[in-house]
């Protein structure tokens, strides 16, 4: 769904303004945060606008427009960046790693084809066919997932164990404590994962 929902540029011009007032916002509040280092990261579906994001603060700290971020970097995890791209690799890569027999690489690499067809009428159709082409390629994703036997699809060298495939419960802990909270200004505002 995500796919669907910032698949437009003007979804992505909105969510890259939403951004960087959040961040401008937090320096006007604390204006000796500009002098920090800042990185811009992100995961999965960050991988098109955190590219996006730090292009528009290079340009902004080019132009000398508003307030100089003192960007240093970014990095993406994860990142699903040119999905024609990384869904027609998910195949090959999960044949040539032994996650499934050549019969099931030879059915699955069929919707190939479909997926990049319906990424690109995504690209000029909008939403309907955006959503359509989430579901097609996900299909790629999901068959492999189903043949390879409970695999970590973060690390497929583990099993998948519990949500996501890890434990976050220490993670909820940490950000859950009243000083986290206090440090990361989100009052009684309870983390879940």
């Amino acid at each position: 769904m995500l796919l669907c929902l910032v698949s437009s540029l003007v979804a992505l011009s909105r969510l890259l303004m939403e951004i960087e007032s959040f961040y401008l916002e937090k320096l006007i509040v604390c204006p000796e945060l500009a002098r920090n280092d800042f990185y811009i990261t992100g995961e999965s579906y960050a991988g098109h606008y955190i590219p996006a994001f730090a292009a528009r603060v290079h340009r902004g700290n080019k132009a000398e427009d508003g307030i100089h971020i003192n960007l240093k970097g970014f990095a993406i995890g994860n990142g699903l960046t040119d999905p024609a791209i990384q869904y027609k690799a998910y195949p090959d890569y999960a044949l040539d790693m032994g996650l499934i027999k050549k019969t099931d690489y030879s059915l699955i690499n069929k919707l190939v084809p479909v997926c990049e067809f319906a990424i690109k009428l995504c690209g000029t159709d909008g939403t309907i066919s955006c959503m359509a082409s989430y579901f097609v390629c996900n299909t790629i994703f999901a068959s492999i997932i189903a043949r390879a036997g409970g695999i970590n699809y973060y690390d497929i060298r583990k099993k998948c164990e519990g949500s996501l495939c890890y434990d976050f419960s220490n993670m909820e802990t940490f950000l859950n404590r009243k000083c986290v909270r206090d440090a990361l200004g989100v009052g009684n505002i309870d983390f879940v994962s």
